[in-house]
């Protein structure tokens, strides 16, 4: 699912998944590139313009999806223990292996966030389900790993 801006181009981009924190953005630990936390991974994207990649956000706890779908409408959000509003300028996109409309139906999963976030929805089976993509994806690796490090030789 993608939540865009258009005016966002080729910036930079920052992985986080939401998954390995219990689906919080406040606590610590979280991805060394964001400083340890989602809010830290939102702060440094206002400042670039640029993209925030949520993976698992099926695994949000409903707390937290109240504030990110604070975020989303309002592009702001309040650092923990601070009462200074920061302002967000990124493009999110998410992705999830969960199905999301399961767990509105369960109560698991906000409606209003789902519908937010599902502006430009993208589906792709698993693997397991298109075989005929393995050749092709071990191909690009040893074309892309293989020649340029020298790490692949195939046995004679």
């Amino acid at each position: 699912m993608s939540h865009y801006r258009l005016d966002q181009g080729s910036e930079h981009c920052t992985t986080y998944n939401v998954g390995s924190e219990a689906g919080s953005f406040s606590h610590s630990a979280g991805n060394d590139r964001c400083g340890g936390s989602g809010e830290s991974c939102l702060h440094k994207e206002d400042q670039k313009g640029g993209t925030l990649f949520l993976d698992e956000i099926g695994d949000l706890t409903p707390s937290t999806q109240i504030k990110l779908l604070r975020v989303l409408q309002e592009k702001e959000f309040e650092r923990v223990g601070s009462t200074e509003t920061t302002k967000v300028n990124v493009r999110l996109i998410t992705a999830t292996n969960l199905n999301l409309e399961s767990l509105i139906k369960e109560g698991k999963f906000r409606q209003d966030l789902y519908y937010r976030l599902n502006v430009f929805p993208i589906h792709i089976p698993p693997l397991c389900e298109r075989k005929s993509d393995i050749l092709l994806l071990a191909d690009s690796f040893v074309e892309k790993y293989g020649i340029d490090t020298r790490r692949f030789r195939p046995s004679r």
